[in-house]
């Protein structure tokens, strides 16, 4: 696997639509880089503070206290106290006391201590001691 470290919406804006090699691209930077496409045969992280905003298809992996805000079916997962905001049927993973605010129909799964707070009809499902708070139709369910 090639790795790929970029700092700025410059070097993302950048890249190709696809890589011949499965690729990581790493965003390190302090920018919040917007993505609104999948880039074809790579893996999008956020690492150490960094942050994206994540539109239609993309997704990203988030570690390390960083941030994503997703809308329109964007996914995340979220890593060593890292966290998202979920807009519009968007998906996320938390995991290792990282958190997620989900709305308009957005889910999460949350794992090891991680939480959610869910608005207008999201749903979350807890496992591991994760905690979700619930307002406006919302709904979570518990798993041990």
């Amino acid at each position: 696997m090639k790795n790929i470290i970029i700092k700025s919406q410059q070097e993302y804006n950048e890249l190709p639509d696809s890589f011949d090699e499965f690729t990581a691209i790493e965003n390190r930077g302090t920018e919040v880089i917007t993505r609104d496409k999948e880039i074809e045969n790579s893996i999008f992280e956020n690492h150490d503070n960094s942050s994206s905003i994540n539109k239609g298809s993309s997704s990203s992996v988030n570690y390390g206290n960083s941030t994503s805000l997703n809308y329109h079916n964007a996914t995340s997962v979220n890593c060593d106290n890292s966290s998202s905001i979920n807009h519009d049927n968007t998906k996320s993973v938390n995991h290792d006391n990282s958190r997620s605010i989900n709305k308009g129909s957005s889910k999460s799964i949350n794992f090891d201590n991680s939480s959610s707070t869910n608005h207008d009809n999201s749903k979350s499902m807890n496992c591991d001691n994760a905690t979700s708070v619930n307002f406006d139709n919302a709904t979570s369910t518990e798993r041990r």
